[in-house]
């Protein structure tokens, strides 16, 4: 069964690898072969992660845990691939739970950087920056090379991101394409590194190209049969369009949707979401105030800041509602992007904007407060929007 499974993940047909592993694994169990049963259920897990189908991965993986030591080598390479299954079904709380625990088991044991990075991922998430930064920090004092100092590198540049620091954090990004190991053709990497630099450039005003970066981050997932990371490089390829100027067709996202439905992954169904709500926003107002609005509940209930920010953003400057409701969602955006100061600018400004109908004099005071923020990212368009805006006011930019 080993062999058929190990034949099935050589040709990426990963739910039929799946079904060989869990059928090995319980070979192994009732022959009382535990070493052999943890390894067949954890790479069952992780096809089924592949592949995916989350709830099954999960199941997989929750066996497999269930086999190994508290703090043991089996533990600590069975507990990442269960919390990212978890954050995949929208529970980065938990995923970061059961890492905690298990690094506080492990004691002075050094994590393997996989264990950490998760760890880092699943705290960004959550809006917890700076104990995602310690334990980088961690990270980058080891040196790491090769695949794992290539992810040390992503989170320093997504980290860069989340401070403001836009274009260090697209040099960065640059650099990790341009490196050696860019040049050996990994469909994941390029992917990685172009969805990285589209989410920057996207900041900094250059929708174009980030729309370009979007649609081959795209293109490079499906090639490595990721078809949850295409669809979510397809959601920011909406932004991007939304962004320029053009009218996107919404009805592709919805074949997205049923998808992240049917496999209960539920950051991406918000993701979707959100990028159907801004796509439908000049044709129909109220289908996109239904999804901009679901995309933020849903949010909510997982506990995912970011996201919660960007969708009460989307509908306090996209949608026609009335001004205390306005003021409602940009406090909400406020509280919800404190890790993400980017997205706390634009909230600022937007604020400044809504003020400026009834308080011209405090307008005036935000917008200013907010420029040489903006200025320091280079966010080109807010740039333009917050000066014309405190000239627009009686002021001097």
């Amino acid at each position: 069964m080993m062999d058929a499974a190990e034949a099935r993940t050589a040709t990426r047909d990963w739910k039929a690898a799946a079904d060989a592993y869990a059928a090995a694994a319980h070979i192994a169990g009732m022959g009382g072969r535990v070493e052999e049963a943890w390894r067949a259920w954890f790479a069952a897990g992780s096809c089924w992660r592949r592949a995916d189908d989350v709830v099954q991965a999960e199941r997989c993986l929750r066996r497999a845990l269930e086999l190994t030591e508290i703090g043991g080598q089996a533990c600590l390479l069975t507990a990442p691939q269960l919390a990212g299954t978890l954050a995949d079904l929208g529970d980065a709380e938990a995923a970061e739970d059961l890492l905690e625990s298990i690094a506080a088991e492990a004691g002075t044991i050094e994590l393997d950087a996989v264990f950490v990075d998760t760890r880092i991922s699943a705290l960004l998430t959550l809006g917890r920056k700076e104990a995602a930064r310690v334990l980088l920090a961690s990270l980058e004092e080891r040196r790491l090379e090769g695949p794992e100092g290539i992810a040390v590198r992503a989170r320093s540049a997504q980290l860069l991101a989340l401070d403001g620091e836009l274009v260090r954090a697209r040099q960065e990004w640059r650099k990790l394409g341009s490196g050696k190991h860019a040049l050996s053709g990994d469909p994941i990497l390029r992917a990685t590194v172009l969805g990285g630099l589209a989410e920057v450039d996207l900041l900094l005003g250059e929708e174009r190209r980030a729309l370009d970066q979007f649609e081959e981050a795209s293109e490079c997932w499906r090639e490595a049969g990721r078809e949850s990371l295409a669809w979510r490089a397809e959601a920011g390829r909406i932004r991007a369009m939304v962004a320029l100027g053009v009218t996107p067709f919404p009805g592709l996202l919805t074949t997205g949707l049923e998808y992240a439905r049917e496999h209960r992954l539920r950051p991406l169904e918000i993701g979707l979401l959100l990028a159907r709500g801004l796509a439908l926003v000049s044709s129909d107002a109220h289908d996109a105030e239904e999804d901009l609005t679901e995309a933020m509940e849903l949010a909510m209930m997982s506990g995912l800041p970011v996201l919660v920010g960007r969708a009460a953003l989307a509908r306090a400057g996209r949608l026609p509602i009335d001004d205390e409701q306005r003021q409602h969602l940009l406090d909400t955006a406020a509280m919800a992007s404190v890790s993400h100061v980017p997205l706390a600018a634009r909230v600022a400004l937007a604020r400044a904007r809504l003020l400026a109908r009834f308080d011209p004099v405090q307008a005036r005071r935000v917008a200013r407060a907010c420029l040489p923020r903006l200025e320091h990212m280079h966010m080109r368009r807010e740039v333009l929007a917050a000066r014309a805006l405190v000239r627009q006011l009686g002021g001097t930019p």
